[in-house]
């Protein structure tokens, strides 16, 4: 992973396309992998950290839906890049985004490759772009083109669905992607 190479990997929601090395580098070949626009940010997975838990504890008492519900799990905030720049690793604020998007995963065989990988991954779902995400690594893998891939780990049957995108910027917050534990209308 060190030098961008792309696994398949289990999380707490989906299969994941993960790259690791430069987030740059990382987030170019994933969005080539899955036929996105070069221009679509990736977020990244990170593990939990008391000034990570911290700032997403001051968002919560702010935010119009329960943030900390879905942390560890599946919630993965877009905020402006100047509230993550003394919470999140330092090799992230190289990314060109006004936006930084990053979940704190909830599955110990992810969070331990996180640690290893040097405490962040950049990472999507394994699906091609504006395919349905997939709950097996068989499915995972019959959409993505093989050669690709370096490594593929098979995690067996996940839940199968993606995480919540949550995003905060000038002072609003909304829903980009919905989940079941998420409320769709905010609590006011």
């Amino acid at each position: 992973m060190a030098a961008n190479g792309i696994i398949v990997f289990p999380t707490d929601t989906v299969y994941g396309l993960m790259a690791a090395g430069d987030p740059a580098g990382a987030t170019r070949r994933l969005n080539e992998l899955k036929g996105r626009d070069q221009a679509t940010p990736v977020a990244a997975l990170v593990n939990a950290t008391a000034p990570l838990l911290a700032l997403i504890s001051d968002l919560d008492e702010h935010s119009p839906y329960p943030l900390l519900e879905l942390v560890p799990g599946p919630l993965t905030l877009v905020i402006p890049r100047e509230f993550t720049a003394r919470v999140l690793p330092s090799a992230l604020m190289a990314l060109p985004h006004a936006t930084i998007g990053f979940r704190v995963p909830s599955y110990p065989p992810l969070n331990a490759l996180i640690e290893r990988a040097g405490g962040w991954i950049m990472a999507t779902s394994a699906n091609p772009a504006g395919r349905k995400e997939t709950a097996t690594l068989r499915s995972t893998l019959e959409g993505l083109p093989q050669h690709t891939i370096d490594l593929a780990i098979d995690g067996g049957m996940l839940e199968g669905i993606p995480s919540a995108v949550v995003e905060f910027i000038n002072g609003g917050w909304r829903i980009l992607r919905p989940h079941p534990k998420l409320p769709s209308e905010p609590n006011l």
